[in-house]
Parts: structure tokens; sequence; C-alpha cells
């Protein structure tokens, strides 16, 4: 029972908002004294602040006479009595609390009351949630604790759901394959034959089926609760994400580009052994971002996103994605739209990116985005045609955006160039796996260079056009010659970001020559760039032999697997909060 909003408002007390009934009792009594007519809060007040002592909370009652202690002298004793900070007030304590580490943070709790309020707050900082009972049950404990919650910052939904897997020997198939050969007892070899080797053998395989016997049976159980989880009503396990009045990112995530990119919680949980029957479509991932996206987010970070998010359908109109996204300031979305129950099986000639965003909102959610500084949109997972650039952007201008990656598009040069011209404070840009429908990497890398103020650039994965197609990760001949490892990768993000280097101190008579000589597209096609293998077949290894990768990179899996370390060693044992809530007396 806390008499805070009594002591700041002039809301009465009620007898009934007293649930302890010796408590009740004692407060009853006191108000009950002779020569004195104080209100029930008062009395309620004294009683708390002489540490539930009756005696010196009457003898406090009999001096002070009738209404004697007003609400505003409540509020100071109260302030002073529970806070406790010493000589720093709350607000250093804030500061402190928010750069401690949990071990520093939970000793700082033991101190007093007053700074277990506050060090409380910086517990919990990320909540990372799974699909499970086990796992929303804790997010609403997280949520309904009046300290905990107030730390929040971001929520990383493991949306990835287990693979209906209809009967054992499917399961156990896993396991035959080579990479998990030590899970698996071996046959011994002909010559090591012998009776009791092969007792020996036929134990070990016993032993081994009734392992994988008991794991199927465990994988069994975790599906189908995950299963009546997902068919049944679970909007109301996520109402109360609007608890988290700090809440500034959330980030979906399926099957993880390894299992290192998922939390502690979720690999105890799912990853048994080797066998992961993970659900291989991403149509679930459109109700699961909207179960956790609401106004006011300013990072979204969503791996493996389904189209279906943006074709206007379960209360996801225009209006509310613009609600949704207005306020953000980065965004991430890698789709899997080739990944689509009902896509996977269609052998349409019709490409299957071009064909799912033909009918989306995607355009003008974005357009919403105006407060967008980092920008990275991903179609990667499939070798078929990219998306169209025209379908995603429309030549938006983001007035503030810095950062911008695009992966797996099809594009006309002079609509790529408008569209990177169009961004005023754009200093950084990747862009991978794109093909010119139109145009040629040569004279788009040449107004790149003139036209935009980049500080770095990156043009990786393979760059198709009309004219050829440029692998990115080949090697510069002469710079392997004199012992460095240069790709064209990098060779191009030297030549758009570096305008020092220009015709005028490089012996060329005009910008024309200098591109001519200078372009790595043009040295491409003179074949200055080999591949690695055979430049150290025929000069040697470079000296150290050590791969260089770029700073520049901005690649949406990059970003994500780092976000997910750090959400790794920011998150506390969620178990042992949630399940025993924590004490802040």
């Amino acid at each position: 029972m806390t008499i805070r909003k009594y002591v700041t408002d002039s809301t009465p007390m009620e007898v009934e908002e007293i649930q302890d009934a010796k408590v009740r009792n004692a407060v009853l009594r006191l108000k009950q004294l002779k020569n004195h007519d104080h209100d029930l809060q008062s009395c309620y007040y004294w009683y708390a602040h002489e540490k539930f002592n009756f005696e010196a909370a009457a003898a406090r009652l009999q001096c002070e006479g009738p209404a004697a202690v007003s609400q505003e002298s409540h509020k100071d004793e109260f302030d002073t009595d529970s806070t406790q900070t010493g000589v720093f007030p709350a607000e250093i304590w804030h500061i402190i609390s928010a750069k401690l580490e949990n071990d520093e943070l939970i000793s700082l709790r033991s101190t007093n009351r007053g700074l277990a309020d506050i060090a409380a707050e910086y517990l919990v900082q990320t909540i990372r949630l799974d699909t499970s009972f086990e796992s929303f049950a804790r997010f609403q404990n997280i949520a309904n604790h009046s300290l905990l919650r107030k730390g929040v910052t971001k929520i990383t939904f493991e949306a990835g759901l287990l693979g209906n897997v209809g009967c054992i020997h499917n399961y156990s198939r896993h396991f035959d394959r080579p990479e998990h050969a030590d899970f698996k007892p071996q046959p011994r070899s002909l010559a090591e034959k012998s009776d009791r080797a092969d007792r020996l053998y036929a134990r070990s395989m016993a032993k081994f089926e009734k392992e994988v016997e008991e794991k199927y049976l465990a994988y069994r159980n975790v599906f189908e609760a995950q299963q009546l989880l997902v068919e049944g009503p679970k909007d109301h396990f996520m109402r109360c994400i609007e608890d988290f009045p700090r809440l500034e990112e959330v980030a979906l995530q399926t099957d993880g580009l390894c299992s290192h990119t998922m939390s502690r919680q979720f690999r105890d949980k799912y990853l048994t052994d080797c066998a992961v029957p993970l659900n291989r479509y991403s149509s679930h991932t459109a109700w699961q971002l909207q179960m956790i996206l609401r106004p006011g987010i300013k990072r979204l970070t969503a791996r493996h996103l389904s189209p279906k998010f943006f074709d206007g359908k379960d209360n996801r109109n225009l209006q509310w994605l613009q609600a949704r996204f207005e306020h953000l300031a980065v965004l991430r979305l890698s789709f899997r739209q080739d990944l689509e129950e009902d896509a996977a099986d269609d052998a349409a000639s019709v490409p299957v990116r071009s064909r799912m965003l033909k009918n989306t909102c995607l355009n003008d959610v974005l357009e919403s985005a105006v407060n967008l500084k980092t920008l990275a949109v991903d179609f990667s997972g499939t070798e078929r045609t990219a998306a169209s650039l025209a379908q995603i952007t429309h030549q938006i201008s983001f007035p503030h955006l810095e950062q911008l990656n695009l992966d797996f598009f099809e594009a006309a040069e002079d609509v790529l160039l408008r569209f990177l011209k169009a961004q005023p404070k754009l200093h950084s840009v990747s862009l991978g796996f794109i093909v010119l429908t139109a145009g040629s990497w040569a004279s788009l890398v040449r107004d790149m260079r003139t036209d935009l103020e980049l500080k770095g650039c990156s043009l990786w994965g393979v760059l198709e056009d009309p004219t050829g197609i440029y692998c990115t990760d080949l090697c510069d001949r002469d710079m392997w010659v004199d012992g460095d490892r240069f790709t064209l990768e990098m060779a191009l993000d030297m030549h758009i970001t570096d305008k020092t280097n220009n015709y005028s101190n490089t012996g060329c008579k005009d910008e024309a020559e200098f591109d001519l000589c200078w372009n790595p597209i043009h040295r491409y096609d003179d074949n200055d760039f080999r591949d690695d293998e055979d430049l150290e077949f025929e000069f040697g290894p470079v000296d150290g032999d050590e791969d260089d990768e770029s700073d520049t990179d901005l690649s949406l899996a990059s970003s994500t697997e780092e976000d997910a370390d750090e959400d790794d060693e920011s998150l506390p044992d969620l178990e042992e909060i949630t399940t025993t809530p924590m004490s802040v007396e």
C-alpha cells in the first residue's frame, strides 16, 4: 500500500483500500481516538511514518490536534523519508544508475529503500520474447511491475515458430547428416568387427534411440503448446506493451543467421542438440510485428518480414501504419516473401518479389517516415529478379536521412541516381546486388562521385547492368603484386568518396580522361581485377594473407547481429526477476 497518491493530491482515502486487515483495524482505532478529528489518510500516514507502531502514532496524533497535519507537510516528510539518497539528489542517482552494470545495480539496491527504487528502474532495459506462454507471462510480469517497466527501452521478439514434424522418423533423420555424425553412434569398421564391438554398438544405438525419442516428445510438447498460443487469442498478452513509458525500439526476428544471435532462453527452449525444425515460412511475422509495434517507436528492425504486413488487412490500414512509422529514426526491413506458403509452390513466371509488392502500401508508409536517419531495405533470400526500386521509394525525399542500405534491387540508372540526390543529408550509402535495367555502372559511379558528397560508399556483391556483370570481391592485380589485397568494393569506395584525387593531379587533361583511366569499372573491363586464387597462384600470397573488411559496410545482416550481441550483454536473468517479483522495499 502506498500513500503517495493521497499525499500529492486531494483524493480521499477509503477504508476498503487498506488491504491489510491488521493495518486497517489499527488505522480505524487511531481515527476513533478522543479529542481529535483527523481524517483517514492522516491516521494512515502517521501509522506508516512511525513504522506501524500504534502507540507512537497515537501520541503523534494526540499532540497534533484536529486536522493539524496538512497534505503539504505529508508530501515533504514522505519525500524526505522515503528517498534516502544521501548527499546526492535523486536526479544524480538516476544518472549514475544508467551507467552501472546489473551486478552493480543489485548492490546499489541493497543500500536503502530510496536507492532500491531508483536502481530498479535500470535493471531491465531489453526484453526478449519468444512465442510461448512462459515468455509472454514474464513479459506481463515486468509490465505490471511499477519500477521495472520504467527502464525498458527495447523489445526483441524472437518470433521463430517450430515446424510440424509429424513423426519421430523424420525427426531422427536429421541426425543422419554427415555434419552431425558425432551425435549418433557409428558402426565399427570391418577391421574392428567383433562380438563385443557389435554388442557395444547395439547398446549405444538403443541408448541413442531412447534419447531421440525423449527429445522428440519434448519437441512435440513445445510445438503443440506453441500452436495452441498461435491459433488462440494472443493479442491480450501484448496489451500491456502500452505500459512501458520509455520504449523506443522494437525488433522482430525469426530464424537467426546463427544460434549466437538468439537469447539464452530461446536456445535452452528450442535448440535441442542439432535438430531445430523451425518453420520456413514467414507469413506469421505479419501479426507478430503488429502486436509489438506501437506509435512513438524510434527504431524498428524486422528481419525476414512478410510483405503481407503492408497489405492493408487485419486492421493494418494505411492510417494505422503511418501512425507507427512517422516517428521512426532508424528503420531496417528484411523481407523474405519468397518463403510465403502461397508463393512457394507458385510456378508462375512473374517474379515473386515484384508480384507480392504490387498491392502493398509500403511506398505510402515510407513516405510518411519523414524523421528517418537510417534506412535499410533488404530483399535477399532468392535468386529471382530483384524488387524494383520504384515500387519501394517512388523518389521519396527523406529530409534527415544520413545512412542508406539497399540490397537486392533493380532500377534504371537515372532513377537510382535521382533518388540518391534527393536525400539532402545523405553521407553513407551501401548498395548490394543491384541490377541496373538501363544505363551502366561506369556512368553511375562517375555521377555518384561528382554529384554526391559521401563519406562512405559500399557497392558490394554482384553488380549488373545491360553491358556486364561486376563481382566486387575480385582483387586489384597491381595492388596484389605490391603486397596488398585491394578489392573492387574498396576501390569503388575510395574512388567515389576521395575527391582529392582528380584529373589536375593525375596528369589527365580533363574529367573524361580521368574517368576513363581511374574509374574502377573501366579498369574491371580491362581485366585489372582478378580472382584472389588466381592471383595467389600467379604471384603468391599477399603479406599477412588476411582479408580486409570494409568499415563502410552497412549491411542489414551485420547490423542486426551486432544489435543481438548488445542485447545479450544487457539482458539480466528475466526468469529469476519475473517468476519471483523483485522486492523494492
